[in-house]
């Protein structure tokens, strides 16, 4: 009998899972500030139900698909308006920046620096602004 991957990884999950449950159902103690699973000087005893009544979980049931709902409204409507935009060839303030630059710099040209001419045997002199120690 060969055993696939997920088989193993679902095993060892569902024996974690228990094994953290059975942890879990110990009496749970406030001291001061802090809450510990052991008890404490001064420490109280908190009782912790979280069982969940069927109300519960049909409340939070229908608030969940309203929930979905709602994202699924706003996901047409986000979409709707990127169609439109589109249709329109306009582009949201932040790109419309964004796509000027390239025009202004191509509208306005770069000025060409002056090119000195090559000294004696066709080589070229580099010069370099004098040091501001060099001014003392």
């Amino acid at each position: 009998m060969k055993i696939d991957l997920a088989t193993c990884i679902l095993a060892a999950t569902l024996a974690l899972s228990a094994a953290f449950a059975q942890a879990a159902q110990g009496p749970v103690w406030r001291c001061g500030n802090d809450y510990s699973d052991r008890p404490c000087a001064q420490g109280q005893a908190l009782a912790l139900d979280d069982a969940h009544g069927p109300a519960q979980l049909a409340a939070a049931r229908q608030a969940a698909a309203q929930d979905r709902q709602l994202a699924a409204r706003l996901v047409r409507e986000r979409e709707r308006r990127e169609r439109l935009a589109l249709a329109q060839n306009a582009l949201p303030s932040s790109l419309r920046v964004q796509a000027a630059l390239p025009a202004r710099q191509a509208a306005a040209p770069r000025p060409q620096a002056k090119r000195q001419p090559l000294a004696d045997g066709g080589t070229w002199r580099a010069a370099a602004p004098a040091s501001p120690r060099a001014r003392d």
